[in-house]
């Protein structure tokens, strides 16, 4: 999968499961299935990149980094994200 559509697709998996709650990276990249099998590494780089674009970001729960998509992060993909 090229990294357009991954990043895409986490972006989209931020914006369905953390509504109400901000969520470790496992779970969100869990929820979005064809993201689930992506290495650790690759599943940091995914998250510090939409970090560094503004479209997520991220909290402390318990010592451990939980992250939700930005108010910009919901206009990114309204004007349909990084594949346009």
């Amino acid at each position: 999968m090229n990294p357009i559509k991954i990043l895409d697709k986490t972006l989209k998996s931020l914006k369905e499961h953390t509504a109400e709650n901000p969520l470790p990276k496992e779970v969100i990249f869990l929820n979005a299935d064809i993201l689930k099998s992506l290495t650790n590494r690759d599943k940091k780089l995914i998250v510090e990149k939409l970090i560094k674009d503004g479209y997520t970001d991220r909290i402390f729960i318990n010592e451990l980094d939980h992250y939700f998509i930005t108010f910009d992060g919901l206009l990114f993909i309204q004007k349909g994200g990084y594949k346009s």
